[in-house]
Order: C-alpha cells, then structure tokens, then sequence
C-alpha cells in the first residue's frame, strides 16, 4: 500500500514538473503574438485618409483609401524581420512567491505572399498567406539559471488569412494558424501543436489627423497536441475570446504613443473544464524612421485569474523593453 502512494506521488509530481515546463512556453508564445498585433506600426494616418490602411503598407502602393474609390493593389510579398529584448519580472508565468525574474530576447522572421484580392459587393477581399519562425532566449543577462536555459523554444507558424470592408472604418477577418514549437535545435519531436482557426472584427475612429481609437473582437479555437504522459494530448484544447481597445496619438512627427487594454476569456474544453480570465494594460512608443524600419519600447502588465489553480496558477506579470523591425515590400 505504501508503495503504491509513493508511485502515485511520483506520476502526480511528474506530470506538474512536465506540465509546469511546458505551460510557460506555450503562454510565452501565445501572449507574446498577440501583443505584437496591437503595438505593431500596421497603419499610418494621412490628411484625408477616411479608413484605416488593410494591410501595412497600402497607403504607399495605391494612395490613401476611400470606400468609393478602391483601387486594385499589386500582388504583393513582404518579409518581416523583428527583433525584441526585454525583462520579465514572472517569466515563468507562476504565482505568488515562484515567479522567477529573467530577460527574454524573441526574434521572428515572417514572410508573407499577399494576392490580388477578389471583389464583393464591390469591395475587395485580400487574402494572405505566409510563414513566421520565431525564436525565444531566456536569461541573456548573465544569470546562470539552468531552468531558465531549459526555457528557449522555437516556434513556427504557417498561417492564412482574408480581410474585409464591412463598412466605413469597419474590418472583418477570417484565418487559420497552424503552429509547432520545439526545444531549440530540435526538430525530431515537437512538444506542442496546434490548429486554430480565428476570426474577429475591428472598428476604427480617426480623431483628426494624429489620433486614432481602435476596438476590436477576436475569437480562436485551438485543436492542439501537447506532449505529456499522464493526461490525454488534447489538455490544451481551448477556445478564448478577447476584446481590445487602443488608443494611438502622434505625439511628435512619426512618433507614436498607444496605451492599449485586451481583455481575454479562455475556456479548456476537455479536461477539467477549466477557464481563464486575462487583463492586459499597456503602453508602446514606437517611431517609424521610414516605410521600413521603426523601433519602439513598451511596458505591459498582465493579470490572470484561473479557475484551476492545480493546472494553471492565477499570476501578475510585468514585462518592459525595446525592439526593432525591418519591413521589406515587393
């Protein structure tokens, strides 16, 4: 009998230090994705610009755009380098007295191919479809923390996307991402996949020439893959739906200052039934020196309230930092 409780506490302890080794990376990746979305310099405002831009870039391939005078664009391909360094104060995404403080540097090449797009009820549809590679380094700031070098993943996404005028400074989307993330330098054994397709709307306000409140709706489901012993592959299955309100100002020409909220709702739908609840505020300046290149500096906070505790802790998170990107169009 005494055997038996201490193989159960064995397997029990096993699948936390295998869940807790894993959890961490793939909210890293998660988060991380989608806080690059609501900073990235996607859209410039420019005097009589009365819609935002669809994709980054379209102002300078057709001229400003009004819904009356769509003009067809090129075909397009765009590739997309980025760099980001910054410091994390719960790195590992662990509650009340875990957390371990460490610096992340997260680099990303993505390539895209963006077709002519098709025409519906006289606006047009633009498809894109790409691949983004991203890598993620902890502890670069000297530390010598074994646990945090066991952290760095790669992460690779092909992915597929269509956008559209619903109306005036209104856009709708529909996509699919398919992702793998391996230990770096591994690629015979993932330990994490997933399907997921999304969908969203997005409602843009300009305020004069310099300023611009956003809102939007974003929903997935991911179909995943985890590698685990103890519980079935599918533990990271989930749906999570977010809201997310910025607020951009041109403080100066070409700099930019947006403080944004996202809200986001998760909820597992095979095991345990468990749900999330995320709180998200924060702050970018990002300066754009041309059509290709802009850097920024951000802070973010973030709240999560789990009802699981025993799969997911509730935990506060803080990260600061810098980064860079290179936006190459043909």
């Amino acid at each position: 009998m005494k055997t038996t409780q201490i193989l159960g506490s064995c397997l029990v302890l096993s699948f936390c230090a295998t869940a807790s080794a894993q959890s961490p990376r793939i909210q890293q990746s998660e988060q991380f994705q989608r806080r690059q979305e609501i900073t990235a310099p996607a859209m410039r405002l420019e005097p009589g610009q009365t819609v935002p831009e669809l994709y980054p870039g379209e102002s300078e391939d057709v001229g400003p755009q009004h819904l009356l005078q769509l003009k067809a664009r090129p075909t397009q391909f765009e590739v997309l380098v980025d760099s980001q360094f910054y410091w994390s104060d719960n790195v590992n995404y662990a509650g009340s007295n875990a957390e371990r403080e460490s610096t992340v540097f997260v680099n990303t090449f993505q390539a895209a191919y963006a077709p002519r797009g098709l025409t519906l009820n006289g606006r047009e549809v633009l498809p894109r479809i790409g691949l983004r590679s991203q890598w993620y380094n902890y502890g670069l700031d000297g530390g010598n923390d074994s646990f945090l070098g066991s952290l760095d993943f790669e992460a690779h996404t092909l992915f597929a996307e269509g956008r559209y005028y619903l109306a005036q400074n209104w856009q709708a989307y529909l996509g699919v991402e398919a992702s793998m993330l391996f230990d770096q330098g591994d690629y015979g054994d993932d330990f994490y996949s997933e399907i997921a397709p999304y969908w969203g709307v997005q409602w843009f306000w300009p305020i004069g020439e310099n300023k611009l409140v956003s809102a939007g709706y974003r929903g997935f489901y991911h179909f995943s893959d985890t590698e685990t012993f103890f519980t079935p592959s599918n533990v990271n299955d989930r749906t999570d739906h977010s809201l997310t309100f910025s607020y951009a100002h041109e403080i100066l020409p070409k700099l930019v200052l947006q403080p944004f909220y996202r809200f986001q709702y998760t909820y597992y739908t095979e095991v345990n039934k468990r749900h999330d609840l995320l709180h998200e505020l924060g702050l970018a300046l990002g300066y754009r020196f041309n059509n290709c290149a802009s850097v920024r500096t951000f802070v973010g906070y973030q709240i999560k309230d789990a009802s699981s505790k025993s799969f997911l802790p509730d935990y506060e998170k803080l990260d600061a930092g810098i980064g860079a990107t290179l936006v190459f169009r043909f």
